[in-house]
Order: C-alpha cells, then sequence, then structure tokens
C-alpha cells in the first residue's frame, strides 16, 4: 500500500489558536513559504527534510495549545515503512512492444522483494471496481488468479450523490483500490491506462510522482503485493488494447456500463522488476484538542510530505510542493 504521511489537526489548528478561530492569510502563506522552502528539500519521506517538516508541524500545534497526541505522549507517531525503487534493468513487454521505464510506464513493486518475475495473460477489467453497495461489478466472477490486469483510473459518472457520491470522488475511484482490489483476486500485476481526461492530470505528473522511490507500508508478515503496480502512458494504452479493435474512449464508454464484463486481451504481458528496498522509519505528527462530547471525535488530517529531490524540471530538482 502507498502511504501519505499525515499531519493530524494541522489544516485547523497551525494556522491560529486554538482558543482564537482566526484564519490569517498571512500566517498560512508564512508556513507554505517555509514548509516550501528550499531548505526542506521537497519534504521528502525518509529524508532530511522529514525532521525538519514534521518538528516545524509539532511546534507549531505546540504554540498553538494544542496538545500531543503521539507516541509516548509526543507529538509524532512512529511509521514503519519500505521504500521501493526500480532498477535500471526492468523490463515490460507485450506482443513484441517494449515499453520503456518513464517514457511508456512508471510504477513500483508491492510485493516488497527484490526481484519481481512475471509472464501472465491480460485482462481489461474497466474502471476495476467492484461495490455491491451499488450493485457495480467489472469483475462478473471472472477468475483473475495469476493474471495481469488493465484499467482506468477514477470512476463512472454520476449526478446522483446516492450512485458513487455522484460528481465527488469516492474511494473506488482511488488507485490505491484498485491496486488492492487487483491485489485480493490474485492478480500478479495491474496497469492503469492513463488518459488526462480520467486521471485529471497529465502524463508528466505521473512520471514525476511515481519515477522515483515509493514509500509503502510494511507487510504484515503473510501479506501479498502486487509485482508491479503501473501507469501506462496513452500511446503504450492504445498499443495494449489494439487486440480488441477499439479505442480508448470506446473502451471507457463500455467500462460506464453496468453490463461491462472483463475482456481477455489474448495475449501475455511479461515484466522483469528488480527493485532496491529501503526501510524507513517514518512519522505523523498528531496533537488533539479535548472538546466538550466525550464519545465523539472529528480528525483533521492533511499530509506533509511531497516528492523530495528528483529529476530536474526546468533545471530545478527540488519538488517543493508549494500548490499540491
Amino acid at each position: 500500500m502507498f502511504v501519505r504521511v499525515w499531519t493530524a489537526a494541522l489544516l485547523t489548528l497551525s494556522a491560529f489558536g486554538a482558543e482564537d478561530p482566526h484564519v490569517s492569510a498571512d500566517k498560512l502563506r508564512e508556513h507554505v513559504k517555509y514548509l516550501a522552502s528550499d531548505r526542506l528539500e521537497g519534504r521528502g519521506v525518509g529524508a532530511h527534510g522529514e525532521k525538519l517538516a514534521t518538528e516545524y508541524i509539532a511546534a507549531q500545534l505546540k504554540s498553538a495549545g494544542v496538545a500531543p497526541a503521539g507516541d509516548n505522549r509526543s507529538y509524532f507517531q512512529r511509521v514503519p515503512l519500505v521504500g521501493t525503487t526500480v532498477l535500471p534493468g526492468a523490463t515490460l513487454a507485450f506482443q513484441n512492444t517494449s515499453l520503456k521505464f518513464l517514457t511508456d510506464y512508471v510504477g513500483t513493486a508491492l510485493s516488497q522483494k527484490e526481484q519481481n518475475d512475471f509472464d501472465a495473460e491480460a485482462v481489461f477489467v474497466g474502471h476495476g471496481i467492484s461495490a455491491p453497495e451499488f450493485g457495480w461489478d467489472d469483475y462478473k466472477g471472472h477468475d483473475l488468479h495469476g493474471k495481469v490486469v488493465g484499467f482506468f483510473t477514477n470512476e463512472l459518472p454520476s449526478a446522483d450523490p446516492k450512485f458513487f457520491g455522484g460528481p465527488a470522488l469516492t474511494y473506488y475511484g482511488r488507485w490505491t483500490y484498485k491496486f488492492e482490489e487487483a491485489a485480493r483476486r490474485g492478480a500478479v500485476a495491474a496497469l492503469i491506462l492513463h488518459t488526462t481526461p480520467t486521471a485529471g492530470y497529465g502524463w508528466s505528473v505521473v512520471r514525476s510522482s511515481w519515477g522515483g522511490e515509493n514509500p509503502q507500508l510494511a507487510l504484515e508478515p503473510g501479506q501479498t503485493g502486487l509485482k508491479l503496480a503501473a501507469w501506462i502512458s496513452e500511446d503504450a494504452g492504445r498499443k495494449l488494447i489494439a487486440h480488441t479493435g477499439k479505442s480508448l474512449d470506446q473502451l471507457l464508454a463500455l467500462a460506464n456500463e453496468k453490463s461491462f464484463r472483463p475482456i481477455p486481451l489474448g495475449f501475455h504481458i511479461t515484466g522483469h522488476i528488480p527493485v532496491k528496498l529501503r526501510k524507513i522509519a517514518s512519522r505523523n505528527v498528531a496533537g488533539r484538542v479535548d472538546g466538550s462530547v466525550q464519545s465523539q471525535a472529528v480528525l483533521f488530517t492533511a499530509h506533509w510530505d511531497h516528492f523530495g529531490i528528483g529529476e530536474a524540471v526546468n533545471g530545478d530538482k527540488i519538488y517543493n510542493g508549494a500548490v499540491d
């Protein structure tokens, strides 16, 4: 599972005192200016910027009169992670088509093993969603054990708030859910077919987000993960579904119908995904303000982390994350 490292109560309490609910634009700007400064080196998880960012946030909570809610009466909660970085020897191919990392696909292994090899049948599964409460099932009982699944990100369009939250995005639309569901169904790998309209952002965003080290919650004993969880570019996606005789738009239209059934693509996808593993001792920042109703709690969260230092964009290697 991919993670964001969180700060509890930051959104409402770090910009103003716990007793004074006045939001100051200048104060918010001051926080962003520091947290997104080059000094914090993009707030990479497990990097020097993490220490600076979390210490700063804890200090702000303390100065606002917010009590600590972390481990051992501190503001910090321990989060053990595993960082995975795809090594240069990685390969992904189908039907005499070899995909190039960063250009055609990005992703990582969720198995938390150094070597991840597969040669498996490819199946397109629409949005990759099974939501019984909405009477929706893209899988229709199709056996996916040992297979590679492909799907779109996001979820089907809806204007009804009682059906997939209407225009709001539910967890079913998140790539995290889709990878988790693919693993639960026994798939060995999963590929998101990227398009800017379905994702809501371009390939450059996907590439910068997934092209480096990816932090994951450490697997519990007995847990397994996908040998590859990846996004493929729109051009690569067209090649992947060419055998169906349909365009990406036509497949999306099919996927938006309740009657959709999985479509075997008629070939195997092979992958060799070696990764470098790194144990990361990360942490959340947590604060608590006691209210008058002791039987209820309201949790506010925001993530403090960003992508750290990576491939240069316009000559700048620090991903500051001021507008995120």
